[in-house]
């Protein structure tokens, strides 16, 4: 058995720093200050959103490997708001997702999310756009990967005979929430995911000057 990890540094601290810079309180770690973003990233027309952001504000080691990169907005005019450069910064760490999803798997039938990130429904929905599948959240999705560590202890022990039976007996009854993604927003998306796929080359020689 192997897992395939590409491992992107910047995800949950785009959120967070999202969320501290456009939303109208600086304390994160605040559901007020969580749910005032969500509120405002609602107000987004998506599907006509053109503003473009490479998440790389902790430099990035997954798709691309540069200590140097940085975190940059494109598209900005005169009307743009705080919600849509809000919703750029998740559709970018989205696209950033699915750039290194491309390098690890084909599987193109759904995905499944866990973590705290999860907690957004804005930005479930938004992978599912942007990845064109269904996406599935577990509805205790950030104690996952502690449960995940627990049946390797429960093969080692003796405990259960496989992660199959470990699955069957603490996992199964998992509640879902779905994702279906909006054809109209997935094609806006897809159009946009071919020029972010052009962001870095073009700013790469600018991240390498000293």
């Amino acid at each position: 058995m192997y897992i395939a990890i590409a491992p992107l540094m910047n995800a949950g601290n785009a959120h967070k720093w999202a969320v501290s810079v456009f939303g109208n309180s600086s304390e994160y770690n605040n559901d007020f200050a969580f749910q005032e973003a969500e509120k405002l990233m609602q107000s987004c027309d998506r599907g006509k959103n053109d503003i473009l952001f490479l998440p790389y504000l902790n430099r990035e080691r997954c798709p691309v490997q540069n200590p140097n990169a940085s975190g940059s907005f494109i598209g900005i005019r005169p009307t743009t708001t705080k919600a849509e450069m809000c919703c750029a910064v998740l559709e970018g760490v989205a696209m950033g997702m699915k750039q290194a999803m491309e390098l690890v798997s084909s599987d193109k039938s759904r995905l499944s999310l866990i973590g705290g990130g999860s907690k957004s429904v804005i930005w479930n929905q938004i992978i599912a756009d942007i990845f064109d599948m269904e996406v599935i959240v577990p509805q205790e999705s950030e104690y996952l990967t502690s449960i995940g560590a627990a049946a390797l202890g429960f093969i080692c022990l003796g405990w259960e005979q496989s992660y199959y039976d470990f699955y069957q007996k603490s996992l199964s009854y998992q509640i879902f929430k779905r994702y279906i993604p909006d054809k109209t927003k997935a094609a806006h998306y897809k159009r946009k995911y071919k020029k972010y796929t052009m962001l870095y080359p073009a700013l790469e020689p600018i991240f390498s000057l000293n």
